[in-house]
């Protein structure tokens, strides 16, 4: 077995938002070709037309855990989640990770590279400020 053969770990980063709903998975490992793959509701996991491609075997389990809301969106490299308010991270991120790694890296382990991204306090504010000012739509 060669160095690219040998099955390893499934490195991964979280990376929090000022929304405290969402959440990324940075992983190693090339999840999709297109430049975004994106689920809305769960409902459309199977739809195959020329936009949408079938959700991954993995997607469709992560949209099955209780508190996973809204969307999930697939880019090269990143899964990104939303999860229901009285839901925690704390909870669900390990649940997904390792949905993750059976699946990309079924013989391996997850492995956290990293301490996981937080969004600083210029984020935050910016976020708030974006919420108070009105729109100008002209």
């Amino acid at each position: 077995m060669t160095v690219l053969q040998k099955r390893g770990n499934m490195k991964f980063q979280l990376e929090f938002h000022p929304n405290p709903d969402c959440m990324t998975v940075h992983v190693a490992k090339q999840l999709t070709e297109k430049a975004i793959e994106m689920w809305m509701d769960g409902t459309d996991l199977d739809r195959n037309d020329e936009i949408h491609s079938p959700a991954p075997a993995y997607v469709k389990e992560i949209y099955a855990l209780d508190g996973v809301t809204d969307h999930i969106s697939l880019k090269r490299y990143k899964l990104g989640v939303s999860k229901g308010k009285l839901f925690s991270w704390d909870d669900l991120a390990p649940k997904i990770v390792a949905i993750m790694q059976s699946y990309l890296e079924p013989e391996g382990t997850a492995e956290m590279v990293g301490q996981a991204i937080m969004p600083t306090i210029a984020d935050m504010v910016e976020v708030r400020r974006m919420q108070l000012e009105p729109m100008d739509f002209d």
